[in-house]
């Protein structure tokens, strides 16, 4: 059965900045620098520690990936730290 691919909001702290695509707890995203390669992650713990904190290889922006309802869950929305 092939997974549904759906549009999830990129975040910062002053809002929304962009979109990425999530399928299940994984997501992709493109990051503000303008890298060419779109990042990817996988959701965290729900209380937000940023155990699984994605950085961008060129600039070294932080992002973590928020899950719905539980730890490792379904991406919510994808936020720049």
């Amino acid at each position: 059965m092939p997974q549904e691919q759906r549009f999830v909001e990129l975040q910062s702290g002053a809002g929304r900045i962009g979109t990425g695509i999530a399928t299940g707890n994984n997501a992709t995203w493109p990051c503000r620098c303008g890298r060419p390669e779109w990042l990817i992650g996988r959701t965290g713990d729900l209380a937000g520690k940023y155990d699984v904190q994605v950085h961008c290889p060129d600039c070294g922006a932080k992002y973590f990936v928020y899950p719905v309802g539980q730890d490792q869950g379904a991406v919510s929305y994808i936020k720049k730290l």
